[in-house]
């Protein structure tokens, strides 16, 4: 079962169960499943979905830092529930030890030795890590090693 298929299941059975905000909140990543496929007239995959999820998760933590600043926990509370049922949906997560040590082969395959080479190194880094590694996470991974 790919991805988008597993949230369509979970949502159906968060309306059996009653669950009212985790079926909300998937119908709402369903819906822009659904404007992307539309939208490019394509059908989705799973590393495109992935890619999905994680811009719904930067938005709810956007939106998160902004609640908590303007003081309104709730808000916030709402948000950083909506981010872990999210993740939930996403690979697992390289630890820093795992994504240290792929990243030094990942330099040593490639031969890159200086910050110049940074972007090359990262754009290689997200086609060999995919959804299993936040970018952020390694590009600053990247310009500690390089550094």
């Amino acid at each position: 079962m790919d991805v988008k298929e597993r949230i369509i299941s979970d949502m159906q059975e968060a309306i059996k169960q009653k669950d009212s905000f985790k079926h909300d909140t998937l119908k709402r990543l369903n819906t822009v499943f659904e404007q992307v496929e539309v939208g490019e007239q394509v059908e989705l995959n799973n590393e495109r979905v992935y890619k999905i999820i994680t811009s719904e998760i930067k938005k709810r933590k956007d939106a998160m830092a902004e609640h908590k600043q303007a003081q309104k926990q709730d808000l916030a509370q709402k948000d950083a529930k909506e981010i872990a049922l999210f993740e939930n949906y996403l690979p697992r997560q390289l630890s820093d030890e795992e994504l240290e040590k792929a990243l030094k082969k990942l330099l040593v395959e490639f031969s890159f030795f200086s910050m110049k080479e940074h972007n090359k190194a990262l754009k290689e880094a997200k086609a060999l890590f995919g959804a299993s590694a936040d970018v952020k996470r390694v590009s600053e991974m990247i310009r500690k090693l390089l550094s």
